[in-house]
């Protein structure tokens, strides 16, 4: 069995989620319940569309999603962690989000620091409240995404943090 680790490592411990892997619960004090960490995971390369700086559902194969699957969605957006472009990242578009949700996704996960609007504005918290609110959650800021297959065992443990609206988070996969 193979084991990787998607977090970025902690140097300290912050109150400041734009540099750490976690999960946007979208609502101070909500923490999901343990059945939602352990999931079969899916891998989407959606790099092709990612430098555009708005990622759609066309030329997406979405055959594999299934009802309570992890989707890692690869951006490739981690190559730029620790420079100035990496808080711009692609939007993952609405008609996207809803289609993986749709389809059974429990899940959201990207390589960048998040989902929708950049690493903070009302746009990502108005994406994340959006997840939320359609039975998934946003996990952002995954590492070396680059080196999963394209399906997977998903291992998504957060900080039981009561009063945040999001949680650091260790994830893990396997093969």
């Amino acid at each position: 069995m193979n084991w990787l680790d998607l977090s970025r490592p902690f140097e300290t411990v912050t109150t400041d989620n734009s540099i750490q892997t976690h999960m946007d619960t979208g609502i101070v004090g909500s923490t999901p319940p343990i059945a939602e960490f352990i999931r079969p995971g899916v891998l989407l390369d959606v790099r092709a569309q990612a430098e555009t700086g708005s990622i759609g559902p066309a030329g997406v194969d979405l055959s594999s999603i299934t009802e309570g699957c992890a989707v890692v969605l690869r951006t490739g957006w981690e190559r730029y962690f620790g420079e100035a472009k990496y808080t711009a990242c692609p939007d993952i578009g609405y008609e996207l989000v809803d289609a993986l949700i749709d389809r059974g996704a429990k899940l959201l996960m990207v390589d960048s620091p998040g989902v929708y609007g950049g690493a903070r504005s009302d746009r990502h918290s108005q994406m994340d409240l959006h997840i939320v609110a359609r039975g998934s959650i946003a996990v952002e800021q995954l590492c070396n995404v680059d080196q999963l297959p394209e399906t997977f065992t998903l291992y998504c443990f957060p900080l039981n943090v009561t009063r945040a609206n999001w949680l650091p988070a260790r994830v893990i996969a396997s093969w």
